[in-house]
């Protein structure tokens, strides 16, 4: 088959003969068998500590039928105080993924991406996906048993959604000594199908329509008998055994292998699906046009307790570690009971001398038995087994089994909420916890890391599969908002019509709802980029500290958070937000939502009566300064008409001075001008008598 003809196949399978669907499905059956050899002495640890720490009560036959055999519950206790703090402090309130986008933002554009992305993947884990936080928890409560645990990651196209589901370590086969899940060239997880399941499968497409018989079985009865004490159920509804390989195949012949997934049915050893488990775009060619390299789509995520010297997929968990003096204390505890047993429940050996009938004695508190032997014979005769109490030396190395085994998983008392004591200071018990946490703080940030790939890989499938529907109807942003709003217009308008009886044009709503629809296809497909943009860049976390910090730690934080509000520096709502998270309180923004407050009647009253002092000796104030004021416009409007007065006498002196001369100055005038007409009379004269004289001479000439 050809490369695009593989990508594009429903099931490959159909598509081949039967002679190398058996040659596939006896490699993966072989391949399969080949790994779980690698580690079988793991599997068989694995059933031991499973049930040592499910506390499984089993009979004892040494040293006689029926003897103690109590288990103490150090490894129990150990994965409960492990998973009691690493469940609450992995996911953590509404929004257990945060995003950061790496590279430059001066405009906040990623930032927003960032925001929009870690509301969608919290919606997702925590509202889509039902199993993931019920799976996260099973998770870490056999990781600390086990060692190792794994998650299954995919895109479900029965359910139309993305899964991240729990995978048991016994159902899913790694060859031991493979380097990392990553790269092991073969992973096969071992799944059940019942009858009617298997009929759906194969109805659907999903399956090869094959005969497979009527199933071989559930699970592992050895598992179920050990781990339960109940034995399976035998009925005609036995389940199919089918095996999920995730393997390398050249079904194109190029000489390259591919990744797909095969699923064989173990019982009939048939193919009934392969699909290949990459996309187009995950194929890298050279310039000849062959393949070069293909990144493979991975389905698994492992998480590891403590790293194994041995093997870099199963890690060591409890189970290992405190398993042998899990069963020292165990050992020593019924070593104890057993004493006990035989100190308080007697026996010997009678002699002949001893007349009673035989049989089996037991006494009652304050019974006494007749015998025909007498006290003498009854001493001489009667021998007891020379048995001793319980040991006290035995006693103490259990308490110092018990003291290493808690040291070794950090349970000790003040870790497990006993206190202390009166007299230890607070800072003192703040120290302890802090260096008891350490061991559980290496661990939690390798859980940290690993659930960080778990994100990853739910980041890439919303990148191929996600619906731009859902993931436009779950954001709350501006553009959403007006489109739900012109939505919201719309109906009303049709509703109001409708009441009032008036004709709506119908193709006018179409429209309308048309162009309503494209908004919010455009909207959706531009948010769905923020996952196609950022498929290889995105940083995503879980929220929760991997520093694994305790309740008190968060609260003594805050504290000094409080202390320094006092200089100013920092923001006040921010720090309550703060406060009051590491409290742990419900629904923080109702809180600062702070209305105004209501004060008390009696303070009110008072209060009022001060404003209205306050008012009177402000009125009182501005009264008195304003006879001041009018003392001063008094004052100074009397100087004013004090130095007009002295002005206007000063101008009316001046005015009488001014008209005494000017009568001076009128009789001056008076006097030249009568000086004036009398030279001018007098010019005439003497011109009138100058002419006269001229005429008479005249005359006489």
């Amino acid at each position: 088959m050809k490369l695009e003809d593989i990508l594009e196949a429903t099931n490959v399978a159909e598509e081949l003969d039967e002679q190398l669907l058996n040659e596939i499905a006896y490699d993966c059956i072989d391949n399969y068998e080949v790994d779980r050899a690698s580690r079988s002495k793991w599997e068989e640890k694995n059933k031991e500590w499973i049930k040592l720490a499910t506390q499984v009560k089993e009979d004892k036959t040494f040293p006689w039928p029926n003897s103690a055999n109590v288990k103490y519950p150090m490894l129990t206790t150990a994965a409960l105080q492990f998973s009691s703090r690493a469940y609450p402090a992995l996911v953590q309130g509404n929004n257990p993924v945060k995003v950061d986008l790496v590279g430059f933002d001066p405009e906040g554009k990623k930032a927003d991406q960032a925001a929009r992305i870690s509301k969608h993947l919290s919606y997702q884990l925590l509202h889509q996906m039902e199993e993931w936080e019920e799976d996260m928890d099973k998770t870490m409560m056999v990781l600390p048993i086990i060692g190792t645990s794994f998650k299954k990651t995919y895109f479900c196209p029965r359910r139309g959604r993305n899964v991240s589901e729990y995978v048991s370590p016994q159902d899913l086969v790694i060859n031991y000594y493979a380097k990392s899940v990553e790269t092991a060239n073969r992973k096969t997880q071992i799944l059940t199908y019942y009858p009617n399941e298997m009929i759906e499968q194969m109805r659907s497409g999903f399956f090869r329509d094959v005969e497979i018989g009527t199933g071989d079985g559930v699970i592992d009865p050895d598992i179920v008998s050990e781990t339960t004490g109940l034995d399976e159920p035998m009925d005609e509804y036995s389940a199919h055994t089918v095996l999920e390989c995730h393997t390398l195949l050249d079904l194109d012949e190029d000489g390259y292998m591919e990744p797909y997934i095969v699923h064989v049915h173990k019982d009939t050893e048939q193919v009934l699906r392969i699909y290949p488990r990459y996309a187009a775009e995950d194929v890298t060619m050279n310039d000849d046009g062959d393949v070069a390299k293909i990144n493979s789509m991975e389905y698994f995520t492992g998480y590891v307790f403590i790293p194994n010297p041995e093997s870099d997929i199963y890690g060591l968990g409890f189970g290992t570690l405190l398993g042998p003096l899990n069963e020292t204390a165990n050992t020593l505890i019924n070593q104890l009971l057993d004493a006990g047993t035989l100190a308080n429940t007697q026996g010997g050996f009678l002699g002949r001398g001893f007349k009673v009938k035989g049989g089996h004695f037991s006494f009652k508190p304050g019974e006494w038995k007749v015998t025909q032997s007498t006290g003498d014979d009854l001493r001489k005769n009667v021998f007891p087994l020379p048995v001793r109490e319980p040991s006290g030396t035995l006693f103490q190395l259990l308490g110092m089994i018990v003291d290493a085994g808690q040291t070794l998983s950090s349970t000790k008392d003040v870790m497990m909420g006993e206190s202390p004591g009166q007299n230890q200071p607070a800072t003192t018990t703040m120290a302890v916890l802090e260096q008891g946490l350490k061991v559980f703080t290496s661990i939690h940030k390798r859980i940290y890391r690993a659930m960080k790939k778990e994100l990853k890989k739910l980041f890439k499938l919303n990148a191929l599969y996600m619906n731009d529907e859902e993931y436009f109807r779950i954001l709350d942003y501006q553009p959403v908002r007006d489109i739900m709003q012109q939505k919201k217009q719309l109906e009303q308008m049709v509703m109001q019509a409708q009441q009032q009886g008036q004709q709506i044009d119908p193709q006018m709503i179409q429209q309308a709802e048309q162009q309503i629809m494209a908004m919010q296809q455009n909207t959706g497909q531009v948010y769905r980029n923020d996952y196609v943009e950022n498929m290889q860049t995105a940083d995503i976390a879980p929220a929760g500290d991997p520093n694994m910090v305790t309740q008190a730690q968060k609260l003594v934080k805050a504290e000094a958070l409080m202390q320094t509000l006092q200089l100013g520096t920092v923001n006040r709502e921010e720090v309550t937000y703060r406060i009051l998270e590491a409290q742990e309180q419900a629904n923080i923004p109702a809180l600062m939502n702070v209305p105004p407050p209501q004060p008390d009647p009696e303070v009110q009253l008072k209060m009022q009566e001060f404003q209205w002092k306050q008012q009177y000796e402000q009125e009182k104030l501005r009264l008195e300064e304003q006879r001041v004021t009018s003392e001063a416009v008094k004052d100074e409007s009397q100087g004013i008409y004090q130095r007009v007065k002295a002005e206007s006498q000063m101008r009316q002196d001046n005015l009488a001075e001014l008209k005494m001369e000017l009568e001076m100055v009128r009789d001056s005038v008076k006097q030249i001008t009568e000086a004036q007409m009398e030279r001018n009379n007098a010019t005439k004269k003497v011109k009138r008598n100058a002419e006269g004289k001229l005429e008479i001479q005249q005359g006489e000439g």
